[in-house]
């Protein structure tokens, strides 16, 4: 049975923003007790890159955060449509693994609730869904209704991404109709690993937007739609090479590379 144990936000959607709302669904069965820490401290880093993205788009855009917990016995929101400044780092008393794999129940859930609030014009939707394992202990949805969900909500403008372990995610994700995927290998550095890759992927998608929503409004919708297929998840970054946000100092030896168009705008990233 699905639990909210949060209570509803009434989410004040601000004039002049693109509200962007960030879903994260995130696996809470038992077997995700290997990775608890790793789990938590990815989540928290994850909350920390939407706070950046907020900052760094304050005047354009509201971001929101949602995480949905899962698990056979006590599924439930911990953050529900909160305002990325209003949102705490949770700790080991919000995630406790135990139970079974309701992933089906878990996103029919949360995907028709988020539907409501997708159909309002300028938002932005990011539903992240992270499991260990495939659905197993579901008893109202199936898989062919949330295909359909999925399906409409990317005509709403939301992208998706699936991180899966201990399954083939691409093959999992195609199944749901979902293009980007990744796979983690459930240990203490590929639980890492995955939370880095998909933190830098939001930032690069939410740049990208927003440079599309500025210069080309006209084919916002089509870069949704596409779910920025083939660059939400790179394979050919290196992140060790990856720069900060802000550049203030070079160390004795260090070179900053930037590029961009002809025209001197850049759609989410240097060269």
């Amino acid at each position: 049975m699905m639990e909210n144990n949060v209570k509803e936000q009434k989410t004040e959607v601000k004039e002049g923003l693109t509200s962007v709302y960030h879903l994260i669904v995130l696996d809470e069965s038992g077997s995700m007790t290997c990775v608890t820490q790793q789990t938590i401290s990815g989540c928290n880093e994850t909350i920390q890159t939407i706070r950046m993205m907020q900052d760094n788009n304050k005047d354009t855009q509201a971001h929101y955060v949602s995480i949905y917990l899962f698990e056979s016995g006590n599924s439930r929101y911990i953050i529900h449509n909160r305002p990325v400044a209003e949102v705490k780092d949770i700790t080991n008393r919000d995630y406790r693994p135990n139970g079974c794999t309701p992933l089906f129940d878990a996103l029919g859930f949360t995907l028709t609730e988020l539907k409501e609030i997708m159909g309002a014009p300028d938002t932005l939707g990011y539903v992240t869904i992270i499991t260990d394992g495939e659905e197993n202990a579901s008893r109202r949805y199936f898989m062919n209704q949330i295909r359909n969900l999925i399906d409409e909500l990317k005509k709403r403008d939301v992208i998706f991404s699936f991180i899966g372990a201990n399954i083939d995610a691409a093959e999992y994700a195609k199944s749901l109709n979902i293009s980007n995927s990744m796979h983690f290998v459930q240990n203490d550095e590929g639980t890492r690993a995955i939370w880095e890759r998909e933190r830098f992927g939001k930032m690069r998608s939410s740049s990208k937007y927003s440079f599309m929503k500025k210069f080309h409004p006209d084919a916002s919708v089509s870069f949704c739609m596409s779910e920025n297929s083939g660059s939400y998840y790179s394979n050919d970054v290196d992140f060790h090479r990856i720069a900060s946000s802000h550049i203030t100092s070079l160390n004795p030896g260090e070179i900053f590379v930037f590029g961009s168009h002809m025209s001197g705008h850049h759609s989410g990233g240097a060269a």
